[in-house]
């Protein structure tokens, strides 16, 4: 498996593990069975090249987050998509030590690969008024160190 599934599949572990999110899934989609709900989708990044052995290479991903309101609720929506956005943010932040090898994050990454850190930053929230759904994204950016001499 490929560093990027590698990746993905250790945020939506991490996404699994919060209990303010009722469905988490690790490709873009709008079908949900409850609210709020989470899927991981990867996104653009920025690479460099270091040396002729090694590569610094970013892999991001959007984690969007969806709640259902009605007019009654619109605040409360607001609210609860500020407090899974803040939830996933912060379970992000836990698995910022480079040290611990235990980490969520961390698990099966591949020879040549070292995890250097592990970002999260909230983004846009956008409604959906058509359908009564508010989305938010968190970008996650994984910072990695690949050595080329252990590619295969």
């Amino acid at each position: 498996m490929g560093m990027y599934r590698i990746l993905r599949n250790n945020i939506k572990t991490l996404l699994d593990s919060l209990t303010s999110l009722q469905e988490v899934h690790d490709h873009p989609t709008f079908v949900f069975e409850g609210y709020p709900a989470a899927f991981i989708a990867p996104v653009s990044s920025p690479n460099e090249f270091k040396t002729t052995n090694e590569n610094q290479r970013i892999y991001t991903f959007h984690a969007w987050v969806f709640v259902q309101y009605d007019v009654g609720t619109a605040e409360a929506a607001y609210n609860s998509l500020m407090d899974c956005m803040d939830d996933i943010i912060n379970k992000i932040d836990h698995e910022e030590d480079p040290s611990d090898a235990t980490r969520t994050m961390a698990t099966n990454i591949p020879a040549g690969y070292t995890l250097l850190a592990v970002m999260a930053a909230p983004g846009e929230i956008v409604p959906d008024e058509e359908n009564k759904i508010l989305a938010g994204q968190v970008t996650v950016r994984c910072k990695t160190l690949v050595d080329l001499t252990l590619l295969s």
